[in-house]
């Protein structure tokens, strides 16, 4: 393949995304004719959200051939790089044209991903106009550099930002207000043009979550251990949030997660908001929470997390979950962070604020689960229940 004259190098930790969007800015070129000059037919791409995680070795390859990029900088721009942390079992890819639909649905439904949408730092984005892939991930909710919390809305019209809001220049918010989840009373309907390097943002003095934050960005690049241990503790928090814990995280943060939301409209359906993990605050006093709670032996911990059995629980959008546990997806034990099999998660089965599924484990999930052996349902039942080792 031809080498391509004018390519622009992808910042460090830089999002495919966004290089993608520079490159299209610095050729002139729409996004087919984009990925034609890269070697690749677009044709033969799997949806868009699945190839913003991952590409085929083949397509790396061609990408690398013709921008002068070694093939580990192309994956080190796709979220491929995080399927020994954050994004386990992510199904791999072995020709663009041939993709098991129904895996990468599965994948789709379970992963702690932003596939659709991306956090962002306003500090960062007045600085450069490149989104980092991190920014994709639920586990970087906090800017160490500006001491901030990331946004994940639009301070102005409160719409999450989608890929094309990742373009270079000066990011602005591309979403139409007036329009579906954005209806106005008035009838008007305009994009929404707010700079989301302007957005409001609250200052991190909560010491804990920025040494939280630091210990997890290791484990998203070097797959320790203890980082595992610490991301299903912080994943844990997240479900048991309730007013009586919230006292020990920063006021900013209490505020935020006790007051009602007020940068979305109040007729927005419950079926349409966001999940947990994708509130970068509430991901941050999650992690204030988790380092309170970790140096206690887990089930202890686990039981502080639980609470009183009669002790209402609360979600920042006002849902109600489970009085006292939160109902597990099969697909987020075989994708998301309930598939590290650490001590603080069989202690959250074994009391309960975790229950698996009632249905028996399908076919599809050989191998995935670490802690369910199909072909022994029996030690499968003890591990659930406490009655084995963790």
């Amino acid at each position: 393949m031809q080498r391509l004259s004018s390519v622009p190098r992808p910042e460090d930790g830089e999002a495919f995304s966004s290089w993608f969007r520079t490159l299209q800015q610095e050729w002139g070129t729409s996004v087919g004719q984009t990925w034609t000059a890269l070697g690749v037919d677009s044709r033969e791409l799997v949806p868009a959200d699945i190839h913003a995680a991952q590409l085929s070795d083949s397509a790396i390859e061609r990408i690398a051939a013709g921008t002068a990029l070694e093939p580990s900088e192309v994956r080190a721009m796709l979220l491929s790089r995080y399927r020994p942390t954050a994004l386990p079992n992510l199904p791999a890819i072995l020709d663009e044209r041939l993709v098991d639909t129904w895996t990468t649905r599965r994948w789709a439904a379970g992963a702690w991903v932003l596939r659709g949408s991306s956090n962002w730092c306003p500090p960062c984005l007045a600085e450069r106009p490149n989104w980092p892939l991190a920014w994709k991930l639920p586990w970087t909710f906090v800017c160490l550099r500006h001491r901030v919390h990331l946004v994940g809305r639009c301070g102005q019209c409160g719409t999450e930002q989608n890929g094309r809001a990742a373009t270079p220049g000066p990011a602005r918010c591309r979403n139409w207000i007036g329009r579906g989840r954005n209806w106005r009373p008035d009838g008007v309907v305009a994009r929404c043009t707010a700079p989301l390097a302007h957005a409001p943002t609250v200052e991190v003095t909560d010491e804990a979550v920025l040494e939280t934050q630091r210990e997890i960005n290791q484990w998203l690049e070097t797959a320790t251990a203890d980082g595992a241990s610490l991301a299903v503790l912080i994943a844990l928090a997240l479900m048991a949030i309730r007013p009586a814990i919230l006292d020990r995280v920063q006021p900013e943060v209490r505020d935020a997660l006790v007051g009602v939301r007020r940068n979305r409209e109040a007729t927005e359906l419950l079926s349409r908001r966001p999940p947990l993990w994708a509130e970068p605050m509430r991901m941050a006093a999650a992690a204030h929470l988790a380092r309170y709670v970790r140096g206690t032996p887990p089930q202890s911990a686990v039981e502080w997390l639980r609470g009183e059995p009669r002790e209402p629980l609360f979600t920042v959008d006002l849902r109600i979950q489970r009085v006292t546990s939160h109902r597990v997806r099969i697909e987020e034990m075989a994708y998301g962070p309930w598939n590290h099999a650490t001590a603080h998660l069989h202690a959250a089965f074994t009391a309960e604020l975790l229950i698996p599924p009632f249905d028996s484990q399908p076919d599809w999930t050989h191998g995935l689960i670490p802690y369910y052996r199909l072909s022994d349902p029996e030690i499968a039942e003890a591990w659930i229940l406490g009655l084995a080792s963790a």
